[in-house]
């Protein structure tokens, strides 16, 4: 066997392998890599500002201080309009409408950073629970 065969053999291999790995249920994922950019922005926040949660808390804080009409209890009932099961958490998704209609123009990163920030249990939604936490901090 030459050292060519070898390759092609080993490369075929590992193309089989990687199909494998990252076809689940017949879908890429990519939640690793995912994770990994993600995690490089937020820690790279001078390169990526959309990444920095402080400044996106800010933000949120001084749109809910200049705007009167905007309080818990209407900020709670967007969020529970949007939680359309009733099981007191909402989607990624969700989460951005909810953000929306309370009038907070967020961009998808900082939207993105705030639910990755206060999903506290990863489990890929928010609670009003956790969510309050970005009003209160």
């Amino acid at each position: 066997m030459t050292m060519t065969t070898m390759t092609t053999m080993t490369m075929t291999t590992m193309t089989m392998t990687m199909t494998q790995l990252l076809m689940v249920g017949g879908r890429v994922q990519l939640r690793n890599a995912d994770d990994y950019a993600f995690n490089y922005m937020e820690a790279n926040t001078d390169a990526f500002p959309a990444s920095d949660i402080d400044n996106i808390q800010k933000k949120l804080r001084a749109l809910i201080a200049s705007n009167s009409q905007l309080s818990v209890d209407v900020i709670q009932e967007a969020f529970r309009q949007f939680d359309t099961d009733s099981s007191g958490t909402i989607s990624l998704a969700e989460f951005k409408q909810v953000i929306e209609a309370c009038g907070f123009n967020l961009s998808d990163q900082e939207v993105i950073t705030l639910m990755r920030r206060y999903d506290l249990d990863g489990d890929g939604t928010i609670s009003y629970e956790e969510f309050s936490l970005v009003l209160s901090q």
